[in-house]
């Protein structure tokens, strides 16, 4: 193995190295498919998977007792609806991490292969000067993703914990009833199930999603060599301009030419690379980025109501939710941003296609030799496959991933926060009207000061 291969795979040790311990994803291709082979790492992926799959059927029932309560016994919210809105971060953060074992459980083959389509984009289409400062770089931003996804996710667990302690006015070693089956242990039991069931198979789906990410910082990377390179073509296509009226004759002046039409059927070649390699990560992880966004989607909107309940306890309770809810915020906006600049990066292939081919069009207009009509046959064909062929991160062909799409998402979460908090605290101020005759009184006084 060459020391650049090794270097490669370097940038993912330490997702890799974590999911590994479940053999969910090797950094090396196994020589054969080991998806069904019983170990002690697959064993305890299993067992994890049954438990994890318990623990999503209690977070429904959870949310079924809910809905058929008309007593209000089992939440203390003042509206069925903000209760209901606030199971959602504990039935997605289950379901989401319970999806990802279930898939990542299958052959590990194809995931090894994009390691080594990411290995021969770089070794082709990124000078090899740049390759070390590349590696670092993106290996730091993997081991930064990392360690962010952990303290972000384990410190809102441990702010929503807090909260629910706090609420109930209870201390670590006091009983709590579990839902649905209201089995009752001490809390910090309940804590410890809940962070091994839960905690544990969501930062594992995040590791996969770091992974993703990855792979789009070296596509964004490569684009850009492929860019600089298009850039560096402008110069000399207009230099031919100058001495188009004997370029005829003159044989430097066509070697000239010859070399830039070269040099665009290599580009022409990187250009299909990228499209390869983005059509086999929307394959491989098209359906994990749809699972992933819907459901960070879902837990950011779901802790809205859990903002809301108990808010009125002490501003430090406060503070810590609504950090909670910015970091699960980050998480289903911010968070794609690698994602949305890498095809922005792409993008700009078509601007810089387009000047080159003003560029050539001056010189065919200036000369009839037959490979400045090469030239412009060549670079307008480039630039429809930039159009044509798009590199877009799909999820599973619903929806690309775009600057839009995030800000979009951002408007409405916070939108969203502020109609429900209208709803909630107009609710507050309609059930502290204690009697019908208030009401009524109310109502006459309001209608008899209308104009």
């Amino acid at each position: 193995m060459s020391g650049s291969d090794r270097n490669v795979r370097v940038v993912f040790r330490w997702p890799c190295q974590i999911l590994d311990l479940l053999r969910l994803w090797t950094p090396y291709c196994p020589k054969h498919d080991t998806a069904f082979t019983w170990n002690l790492p697959r064993f305890a992926l299993f067992i994890l998977i049954g438990f994890s799959a318990t623990e999503c059927l209690f977070s429904m029932l959870e949310t079924v007792n809910i809905l058929t309560d008309q007593d209000g016994k089992t939440h203390t919210s003042s509206s069925t609806i903000v209760a209901v809105f606030s199971t959602l971060p504990h039935n997605f953060l289950s379901f989401r991490g319970l999806l990802t074992l279930l898939v990542m459980a299958r052959c590990q083959q194809q995931r090894c292969q994009m390691i080594d389509r990411a290995h021969d984009l770089v070794r082709i289409c990124i000078p090899q000067s740049d390759h070390r400062d590349l590696y670092r770089k993106w290996s730091r931003h993997s081991l930064v993703l990392t360690v962010y996804c952990f303290v972000g996710y384990f410190g809102f667990f441990l702010l929503n914990w807090a909260h629910k302690l706090m609420f109930l006015k209870l201390h670590l070693t006091d009983g709590l009833l579990v839902p649905p089956l209201d089995v009752p242990m001490p809390a910090w039991c309940a804590i410890l199930m809940q962070l091994l069931l839960i905690g544990v198979p969501y930062y594992l789906s995040k590791l996969v999603l770091v992974n993703m990410i990855t792979f789009a910082m070296i596509l964004k990377d490569a684009a850009v060599a492929l860019n600089e390179r298009l850039e560096q073509l402008v110069r000399p296509i207009f230099a031919l301009r100058s001495s188009l009226s004997v370029i005829d004759s003159d044989g430097d002046s066509c070697r000239e030419l010859d070399g830039i039409l070269g040099e665009l059927s290599e580009l022409m070649v990187h250009r299909a690379l990228h499209f390869k390699f983005v059509s086999a990560w929307n394959r491989e992880f098209g359906s994990f980025l749809l699972t992933f966004y819907i459901m960070d989607v879902a837990v950011a909107a779901g802790i809205l109501p859990v903002l809301l309940v108990g808010s009125e306890l002490s501003r430090l309770l406060v503070t810590a939710k609504m950090i909670g809810f910015l970091v699960m915020l980050t998480f289903a906006t911010a968070l794609y941003v690698p994602l949305v600049l890498a095809s922005e990066q792409a993008a700009i292939t078509t601007a810089k296609l387009y000047k080159l081919e003003v560029a050539a069009r001056q010189v065919e207009s200036a000369s009839d030799h037959q490979d400045s009509k090469q030239l412009v046959i060549l670079l307008a064909d480039f630039k429809d496959i930039t159009i044509t062929s798009p590199l877009h991160f799909c999820g599973s062909k619903f929806f690309n991933i775009n600057r839009k799409m995030l800000t979009t998402t951002c408007t409405a979460l916070l939108s969203f926060g502020v109609i429900l908090l209208e709803f909630y605290y107009h609710l507050i101020r309609y059930e502290e009207r204690s009697t019908p005759r208030q009401l009524y009184a109310e109502a006459f006084l309001n209608n008899a000061t209308t104009p």
